[in-house]
């Protein structure tokens, strides 16, 4: 089995209800070129005796980082991810969007397709991090050249552990089906499902 691919970029605000999670306005975020997830465990408790483990507690997630870079990030989005308000220039004409000490950066759900190779059959595995932080990005450009040079947009996130606790979810953080879908129109539906989004058209 190998990776191949990797697509929709979904995302989508957090909601917590004492407990129950829910999501909201749910966009994509232009389209999804790179996804590198970062994981912090507790380390292992061992007990000895004997000279030797007797008994052994795993390490558990802690927290993690999502780097995760797109084809393009506008204002709009910036101001939604970001939390930065929308005021209007003193003319009045020209709307703005204002990064300042009032940034409350939002947090979501997010998810993405991972396209996979296997005995020769393409397959679609969806990959849904249950609450996630934006942090501030930085800003980096160059002129253009006589060949262009593709310049993306590089986010970081803050991976935490969902609110939810549940029979069936105890404070996730990483959910994903068992088995993986046959086309990537399923492997959509099954995301749009999980974040509330319903495509336009």
């Amino acid at each position: 089995m190998a990776k191949i691919g990797l697509s929709y970029p979904l995302f989508a605000k957090y909601n917590n209800t004492a407990g129950t999670i829910t999501y909201s306005e749910a966009q994509l975020l232009g389209h999804a070129i790179e996804i590198d997830i970062s994981v912090e465990t507790s380390d292992d408790n061992n007990l000895y005796g004997d000279n030797m483990v007797v008994e052994s507690d795993a390490g558990t997630f802690s927290s993690g980082t999502l780097t995760f870079t797109t084809s393009e990030l506008t204002p709009e989005m910036s101001a939604w991810l970001l939390g930065a308000k929308e005021t209007e220039a003193g003319t009045g004409t020209v709307a703005e969007i204002v990064f300042d000490d009032d940034l409350a950066p939002a947090y979501l759900g997010c998810g993405g397709i991972i396209k996979h190779r296997i005995n020769g059959a393409t397959k679609w595995q969806p990959i849904l991090l249950c609450k996630v932080q934006p942090r501030i990005p930085d800003d980096a450009v160059t002129t253009q050249e006589d060949e262009i040079e593709w310049q993306t947009h590089e986010l970081e996130f803050g991976i935490f552990r969902s609110d939810e606790s549940s029979t069936a979810h105890n404070h996730p953080w990483k959910i994903m089906p068992k088995a993986m879908y046959d086309t990537e129109a399923a492997a959509q539906a099954y995301l749009n499902g999980k974040l509330n989004y319903t495509p336009a058209g």
